[in-house]
């Protein structure tokens, strides 16, 4: 496997490089969602067209990690793969741009569409970083009535890794948990286990969607997704909560039973 990048996910994906010799793995890209730059779009842009001639070159496969929150846009229920997309954002229209571009190039390639990926080396600005700082602070802007997906990265690398291993090719997948759940929940259990008390201030900004993961279900076994449950969420917030607390000397949790 060849990777472009060294970030967030790349870096978690090294372990893989020796497998997998056909595919080259774009985790290069603008990593802040809030970004409206320009020129940071199109550095980004031309990255990609010389990943994709590269491919097109050695006959590789291209795995590009697009953002389902962001080019799905604000909905009420599930979203899919074949489902309409409205972005509302600059970093999600890119997002799209850069999947339309992927798809006519004629490119071996997969587009995975993460939910929000939880794990170590994660930017400050990314939503269990600055949610982590923000309650260790004792104070939250909570965007009132929004939903996050947590998905540990650790599942992201074993569910990429077994499409790898199937013949899928110029396929579109969601990549979550299934489980969506409310950012007010998310700040109640990190309070909870820290021993703090938070304020909060409630932002009517919130958007709420379910992020579909039939498709991939159907495809992959089901040993992958056994663990996928209405307190995933949970278990990924305690097991990379200690990665954050590391930076931080004396900051220890109060021990809760995961699902009470």
């Amino acid at each position: 496997m060849y990777i472009i990048g060294n970030g967030f996910i790349s870096t978690n994906f090294a372990f893989l490089q020796a497998q997998h010799p056909d595919v080259l793995l774009f985790g290069a890209g603008v990593s802040n969602s809030f970004c409206e730059d320009a020129r940071e779009f199109r550095r980004d842009t031309e990255l990609l067209y010389s990943a994709i001639r590269h491919c097109l070159k050695h006959d590789l496969r291209l795995v590009y990690f697009s953002s389902a929150g962001m080019v799905y846009g604000n909905y009420e229920h599930e979203v899919r793969e074949d489902g309409p997309v409205f972005p509302r954002s600059a970093y999600g229209r890119h997002k799209l741009a850069m999947e339309s571009v992927i798809r006519a190039s004629g490119v071996r390639h997969l587009i995975l569409r993460l939910s929000n990926p939880v794990g170590p080396r994660q930017q400050p600005h990314q939503l269990l970083p600055a949610l982590y700082e923000q309650v260790r602070r004792g104070f939250v802007e909570v965007w009132s009535g929004a939903h996050r997906d947590l998905i540990d990265i650790d599942d992201v690398v074993a569910l990429t890794d077994a499409l790898l291993y199937t013949d899928f090719e110029r396929e579109t997948f969601n990549i979550a948990s299934g489980y969506a759940v409310r950012v007010e929940t998310i700040v109640d259990y990190l309070e909870e286990r820290l021993g703090v008390f938070v304020l909060r201030n409630f932002v009517d900004r919130g958007d709420a969607y379910q992020v579909c993961i039939a498709k991939l279900r159907a495809w992959l076994d089901p040993a992958l997704f056994a663990h996928f449950d209405p307190w995933y969420y949970q278990h990924v917030l305690d097991k990379h909560l200690f990665t954050a607390q590391s930076q931080d000397e004396g900051v220890v949790p109060a021990q809760r039973k995961v699902g009470v």
